[in-house]
């Protein structure tokens, strides 16, 4: 099993990625594989708009 985790705070490093690492290292603990994307610094549209 892998864990994807999305971050969309526009801070890389900020209290939203704090607390998704709390989880993520908890999960890595258990032998879970993870990892975490960043996307609040990009613009994400549906093709609609």
């Amino acid at each position: 099993m892998k864990v994807v985790a999305f971050n969309g705070s526009h801070s890389k490093a900020g209290n939203t990625y704090h607390g998704i690492k709390i989880v993520i290292d908890e999960l890595e603990r258990e032998g879970i594989e993870t990892e975490i994307i960043h996307v609040g610094n990009k613009s994400i549209r549906d093709r609609l708009s």
